[in-house]
């Protein structure tokens, strides 16, 4: 879908927040989810010509 959307220019930023290390993604975001898919979209945005941000909230309850 964020490749679809990109490529049709229908967006010029995208914030993309990451919850955690991947080794400890589902765990911290309290769902379980395919990591490989949050890699991909880190990757389409990197290589992509949009403005685009990436952040993170450290909670020092859950991470060090």
């Amino acid at each position: 879908m964020l490749k679809q959307l990109i490529d049709s220019h229908l967006v010029d930023y995208v914030a993309m927040d990451i919850k955690a290390p991947k080794e400890r993604y589902s765990q911290i975001a309290g769902v379980s989810l395919n990591v490989s898919r949050i890699e991909k979209s880190i990757k389409i945005l990197k290589e992509s010509r949009i403005e685009h941000e990436f952040r993170t909230t450290i909670v020092p309850e859950l991470l060090g």
